[in-house]
């Protein structure tokens, strides 16, 4: 599929699955011409625009499917608007890299597979889970975010790896290492974290592993 802007969820409910080597690329400066005037896309994907829309993307499977081989999204941005917006990796890749800036208030969720954002994504404020694979952050970039759960659910597990000189994250709320499940943290390399609210192994079910190492925090 290649698009200027796609929207995800307007006024009304959609999802978006890619899996198994599919290719969604979205364009920039593309001109759309209206009644109203014209639009030019910036190579945006935009998740659940309006308050009660919802809108969805699974890179591999859906949340509540087995994990698949994902397929790649390469657009300039992801951007969470006022709806229920949600992104799952959900995939069997070891090495899977998204390139897009995310930003706004939605909910992201690790599920399987190896998972590197390879973008700055400081205007993301919503809510990560962490409940299966590895999720990883390196090279200079940034994350933000409100709440972060690394092994959020019972019995599962959830890694999260910040490493190199610049990286950083920034997370404004709940910082739980195990909040009902497993959760491995990994900061090193003079990778910095900024949080809110740390707990480690937030109940009598749950395991949280944190290792700084080099690191600032």
């Amino acid at each position: 599929l290649n698009s200027g802007n796609i929207d995800l969820g307007n006024t009304g409910s959609a999802t978006l699955t890619i899996s198994n080597g599919g290719l969604v690329t979205t364009g920039s400066n593309l001109v759309y011409a209206y009644d109203t005037g014209t639009i030019t896309s910036d190579g945006s994907v935009r998740v659940a625009i309006t308050s009660g829309s919802t809108g969805t993307i699974n890179i591999g499977a859906a949340a509540a499917s087995a994990a698949a081989a994902s397929g790649t999204l390469q657009s300039n941005k992801i951007a969470f608007g006022a709806g229920t917006g949600t992104l799952n990796f959900n995939h069997t890749n070891t090495n899977y890299s998204l390139g897009s800036t995310i930003s706004g208030t939605g909910t992201i969720n690790v599920l399987a597979g190896t998972t590197h954002l390879a973008s700055t994504s400081t205007g993301f404020t919503g809510t990560m889970n962490l409940d299966g694979g590895l999720l990883s952050l390196d090279s200079g970039n940034k994350l933000g975010s409100a709440n972060m759960y690394i092994g959020n659910t019972a019995s599962k597990s959830g890694t999260l790896l910040i490493e190199g000189s610049g990286t950083e994250l920034t997370n404004t709320g709940n910082f739980f290492v195990g909040n009902n499940g497993t959760g491995d943290f990994t900061l090193r390399n003079a990778a910095k974290a900024s949080v809110g609210n740390v707990r480690i192994g937030n109940t009598a079910s749950s395991t949280g592993n944190t290792a700084l190492i080099t690191g600032n925090h």
